[in-house]
């Protein structure tokens, strides 16, 4: 499933949209994981505390939209992860692919996920029935 966070859907199922927020925190965290992977190479171990704390917050996230799913008899995916074409996908990767990825650049990275994920939801909120 592939995500324009400008332009949500109107027509989603409970399912689907369980699918979409569970992903969204898998991915997340995959994200946060993969940043202090950096901080650690860059020997910054405040930074990694950081990010791992992060990793722990989007778990927890992804196991409370687990359950609520569950408690409405959806079934979901084991980790489905949506396709990587937002743009913060794409900031991601083209900082993934920078030597010098700074803490802050990371920290910003990880707000303007955050971000997206509030705008998107707020647009189905905004576009629902």
């Amino acid at each position: 499933m592939t995500l324009d966070i400008h332009n949500p859907p109107t027509d989603l199922s409970l399912e689907n949209l369980a699918q979409i927020a569970t992903s969204l925190e898998h991915s997340a965290a995959a994200t946060y994981c993969r940043l202090a992977a950096e901080m650690g190479k860059l020997h910054n171990p405040e930074a990694v505390q950081v990010f791992e704390r992060l990793v722990d917050i989007q778990q927890g996230y992804e196991d409370e939209t687990r359950a609520w799913a569950i408690s409405l008899a959806i079934d979901l995916p084991s980790n489905e992860v949506l396709d990587d074409d937002t743009d913060v996908d794409r900031a991601e990767r083209r900082a993934a692919q920078n030597l010098l990825l700074t803490p802050w650049q990371a920290l910003n990275m990880a707000v303007e996920n955050e971000q997206a994920a509030f705008e998107y939801f707020s647009g189905l909120a905004a576009s629902a029935e």
